[in-house]
């Protein structure tokens, strides 16, 4: 039996950014009948990651300036396949911005970002409460200005976990997995590792 293992981030993001992780790791049988839900899950969680490359380098640079809704136009210019562009649209509300990406003309799961200043900060708040208990997906990167770090980003889709219940309800074990701590990154290079290992990264160098 072999079985395949992956993270994904999680938190609970409240007012001041109070947020909540826990720890898990998904384990997936490959002859396990949920097999085919678990992978539709990963792919969707891959397309995030797509989603979340395209706002690190477009958000800063196309809607912080704008209170309207702001296309954001496809990635393509740094080896991104244009047959499988996401669109990402973004609008903003005071330090906060809606995202909604789009694939082939499907909606994926709406984004929301929020800008933090101190990333440090942002991490022992999330730390601190414990006693939530649906949280959105979340993972927290660096908007296109941050090279230097000063501007790190926090993207969260709105969907909650209870709406990936079937992943979770049908199996011995959870099909939502967390992770305990939440990252920042000082370079694009990091983000991109950690999204895309270089064995399967999908990007042009």
């Amino acid at each position: 039996m072999k079985h395949s293992q992956f993270y994904i981030s999680s938190c609970f993001l409240m007012p001041g950014f109070t947020t909540f992780a826990t720890n898990d790791v998904l384990d997936v049988s490959t002859d396990d009948p949920y097999e085919e839900r678990a992978t539709e899950f990963r792919d969707k969680l891959r397309l995030g990651r797509f989603a979340e490359r395209q706002v690190v380098f477009k958000l800063n640079e196309a809607a912080k300036q704008h209170s309207e809704r702001v296309w954001l136009p496809p990635f393509s210019q740094h080896g991104y396949n244009p047959t499988k562009s996401r669109d990402v649209f973004a609008t903003k509300n005071g330090c906060t911005y809606a995202i909604e990406v789009k694939t082939n003309d499907k909606l994926l799961r709406p984004y929301t970002a929020t800008l933090v200043d101190n990333c440090d900060d942002y991490k022992a708040k999330c730390k601190t409460a414990k006693s939530f208990g649906y949280i959105p997906l979340c993972t927290v990167v660096v908007g296109s200005q941050a090279d230097s770090g000063e501007y790190p980003m926090v993207v969260i889709p709105d969907s909650t976990i209870d709406k990936w219940e079937v992943f979770s309800t049908k199996h011995r074990r959870n099909y939502l997995a967390y992770r305990s701590h939440l990252s920042c990154w000082k370079t694009f290079t990091q983000l991109q590792e950690w999204l895309y290992p270089t064995h399967e990264t999908e990007f042009g160098r």
